[in-house]
């Protein structure tokens, strides 16, 4: 994938390896880690209306949901990534003091495995699996 031309979006080609990831490479798959203080239920609805703000939403993978919420929210472009990572990293989600933090992810893309309720697909070819 070809650098953009804006000085910001080029540096996290450039990421440094930090104890919990090593070398990452930015694609257009984020990590997505909400540190969720009192248990609210986060839906795939509330991460798209989020999300979508920045760019075509493929696939949500909520994977996680303990005390940190994990899910990948993977995007059509690695810029719509970029700029939802730019904009919504540290992002306060509820009153409480819920907040988001975001990662550049080393998948390509999202891959539900069989019976998987966690993934939806908002990709029009693609059809979602089961969510109950």
């Amino acid at each position: 994938m070809e650098p953009n031309s804006n000085p910001e979006f080029n540096k996290f080609f450039k990421r440094t390896t930090t104890k919990a990831f090593t070398e990452a490479r930015a694609t257009p798959v984020i990590l997505v880690c909400i540190y969720n203080h009192n248990n609210t239920l986060i839906t795939h609805d509330l991460l798209y209306n989020i999300f979508s703000q920045y760019g075509k939403v493929q696939k949500i993978l909520i994977f996680e949901k303990v005390k940190v919420w994990k899910a990948f929210v993977e995007f059509s472009t690695l810029e719509s990534a970029f700029d939802a990572k730019r904009n919504l990293n540290d992002f306060m989600i509820f009153s409480d003091g819920t907040r988001m933090n975001i990662y550049f992810s080393n998948l390509d893309t999202i891959k539900f495995q069989n019976n998987n309720s966690g993934g939806i697909s908002t990709h029009p070819q693609l059809s979602p699996p089961q969510i109950s």
